[in-house]
């Protein structure tokens, strides 16, 4: 009879055998009087790493299913994201180039230019897809550079749309978590400049664009507001 065993881990390795990366499987060789505890030395005790998770602002959890049935193993795994985007986590360094690079580029490169920037593009979205969308938008309309990008970006046609769509999702998913309360909102508006009644009722009744475009109408922009414009 086979015995399933769910196990989550923050960090786990595996020692050798077979691998498919695609699938994240192993199978390992077990004689049939392993026990339970020699079963997970086994899976723990080891350099390959096939299950090692990157280190980040944001870890994920690892979970391994492992099927024991006479002298084989199989165990698959499969990344778990927190529940919800945390807003309240600082954003870093590198998240913040991370953004700059995204909104740069779609904001001012040729549309081959971007045919060919795909591959980098997702990885930095990747990368970033665990912020808040609120703090997502905070970096933006924080930094005059960004501000400029994304106002040119928005007259990019189906280059916005695509981006839009990607960040109206991130507000959606949030929304329907209550993930977007208003002590959120009015440390928002705070940070960005303007008044909280400004997007309030938006967010709150889910009016995503005009949310978006009023941020992009309404905060202020400091010193020459055009020096970054296109």
């Amino acid at each position: 009879m086979k015995n399933f065993i769910g196990i989550i881990l923050a960090l786990t390795s595996v020692s050798n055998i077979h691998s498919d990366e695609a699938d994240r499987e192993i199978t390992l060789s077990s004689n049939s009087k392993d026990t339970f505890i020699d079963v997970i030395e086994c899976l723990s005790d080891s350099s390959s790493n096939l299950f090692l998770i990157e280190a980040n602002s944001n870890p994920k959890l690892i979970t391994l299913e492992i099927a024991v049935n006479e002298n084989k193993i199989l165990v698959k795994s499969s990344r778990q994201q927190s529940t919800n985007r945390n807003y309240n986590i600082p954003v870093t360094q590198s998240e913040k180039d991370d953004l700059a690079y995204i909104t740069t580029t779609l904001a001012r490169n040729s549309l081959p230019s971007l045919a060919t920037s795909k591959s980098s593009l997702k990885k930095a979205g990747d990368r970033i897809d665990h912020l808040h969308p609120l703090r997502f938008l905070m970096i933006i309309f924080t930094d005059e550079e960004l501000k400029a990008n994304i106002s040119a970006l928005r007259s990019r046609g189906w280059v916005w749309d695509k981006f839009y769509s990607g960040l109206e999702g991130s507000l959606k998913e949030e929304s329907r978590k209550n993930n977007m309360n208003n002590e959120f909102i009015v440390d928002f508006a705070n940070c960005v400049g303007i008044n909280v009644t400004l997007i309030q009722g938006a967010i709150q009744e889910k009016r995503w664009k005009e949310f978006v475009n009023t941020l992009i109408d309404t905060v202020p922009r400091s010193g020459n507001p055009t020096r970054y414009d296109m």
